[in-house]
C-alpha cells in the first residue's frame, strides 16, 4: 500500500487538493501495535497521529479518587 492509499478513504482528507494530499501522504507510515500496546498516556508529549485501518483502541482517563477509568 502507498501513502496515499494509507490516507484516502478517511473523510477527514476527503477535501484536500491532490497537492494536500500528496503532502500529507508523504508524512504516513504504517505501523502495527500490539494487542493492549499503551500507544501513549496522558500528559506526555504527543509523538504521531494515528489513523486506525483495521482493530480497535482504547481509551482510558485518569479521574481523582478511581485512579485510570
Amino acid at each position: 500500500m502507498d501513502s496515499v492509499e494509507l490516507v484516502t478513504g478517511f473523510p477527514v482528507f476527503s477535501r484536500l487538493s491532490a497537492a494536500e494530499l500528496a503532502r500529507v501522504s508523504a508524512a504516513a507510515v504504517p505501523v502495527t501495535f500490539a494487542a493492549r500496546q499503551r500507544v501513549f498516556s496522558e500528559g506526555e508529549q504527543a509523538e504521531g497521529c494515528w489513523l486506525i485501518h483495521d482493530g480497535q483502541v482504547a481509551l482510558d482517563v485518569f479521574i481523582p479518587g478511581r485512579g485510570l477509568v
